[in-house]
């Protein structure tokens, strides 16, 4: 659900037809803590 959300929003950005609101960044962060956090411990990454 991430990447499929992240490569529908990502798409219309690199021709500048779209804006992120605050809203969205916060989505993007909270959606890759979801991903790095598992990937930092797999790694015993502080």
């Amino acid at each position: 659900m991430i990447s499929l959300w992240l490569s529908e929003a990502r798409a219309p950005s690199f021709y500048m037809e779209r804006d992120y609101p605050e809203e969205d960044a916060k989505r993007a962060y909270d959606d890759a803590q979801i991903v790095l956090n598992p990937v930092k411990e797999m790694l015993d990454i502080k």
